[in-house]
């Protein structure tokens, strides 16, 4: 039994250290779901909507583009921030596109 208590806090705080990782960044067919949502919602437009490019507003530098140590961990960005997660709209993407609902930091 003792043993048994052990085991069960060794399980506890290992679980307690790891990310909290949002499930697109874990599930692939999620994560193109999602993006394929965006794209196709005239409202998002996630891709090149050219009125966003021409101004500068690309996903990389929207304020919901999430390129922490901790999304880099969930394999959610990527270090030289090229890629990032979407927490507006859940997907991972580049930092070269855009998206209509594009958010000032």
């Amino acid at each position: 039994m003792r043993r048994l208590f052990q085991e069960w806090r060794a399980y506890i705080s290992e679980a307690a250290q790891e990310p909290s990782c949002p499930p697109a960044t874990k599930d692939s067919k999620l994560n193109e779901q999602n993006k394929q949502k965006a794209k196709e919602n005239p409202e998002i437009k996630y891709g090149n909507p050219e009125q966003m490019l021409s101004e500068g507003k690309k996903c990389g530098n929207c304020a919901a583009f999430d390129t922490s140590e901790e999304m880099v961990r969930c394999g959610g960005a990527t270090e030289d921030k090229s890629m990032g997660y979407c927490t507006m709209h859940k997907f991972t993407c580049s930092a070269e596109k855009s998206c209509l609902t594009w958010a000032k930091k």
